[in-house]
């Protein structure tokens, strides 16, 4: 359901793959499963609420409540993004799902450390020391 409702949200973003690859112009890069955009992130999370809300006692809130609150959502951040210039709202909580639960943190840490970076760095500090 989940899935459905996401194609069913962004249907435009999900088709423009089909489409460039029967013009002939292949980006897979630009390929939304891979790198999702806003409206794709959006519609996965609107279709998340909208099954809790349907299919468990999570959500106590009216139906049409939440389904006005979803409306609200999308509007405010088109608004936020044609006026103040915010392009995706999710990057600072992406960002720190990343750092806590994808090594970002450790990453820093053995940086900050000295345990971390490359190898080439490494050999030239011990060859500098040698000399």
């Amino acid at each position: 359901m989940i899935l459905i409702g996401t194609l069913k949200g962004n249907g435009a973003g999900f088709t423009k793959l089909f489409e460039r690859l029967i013009r002939g112009v292949w980006t897979p890069t630009a390929m939304e499963f891979m790198q999702p955009s806003f409206p794709t992130k959006a519609c996965i999370v609107a279709s998340v609420i909208f099954v809790l809300d349907k299919k468990t006692d999570l959500i106590s809130a009216p139906h049409a409540l939440v389904y006005f609150g979803i409306v609200i959502f999308f509007v405010y951040f088109k608004l936020s993004s044609l006026l103040l210039g915010i392009h995706d709202p999710f990057v600072p909580f992406e960002n720190l799902f990343c750092a806590l639960f994808l090594g970002g943190i450790w990453d820093s840490l053995a940086k900050l450390l000295g345990r971390g970076g490359n190898k080439d760095e490494k050999k030239e500090k011990y060859a500098i020391l040698i000399k």
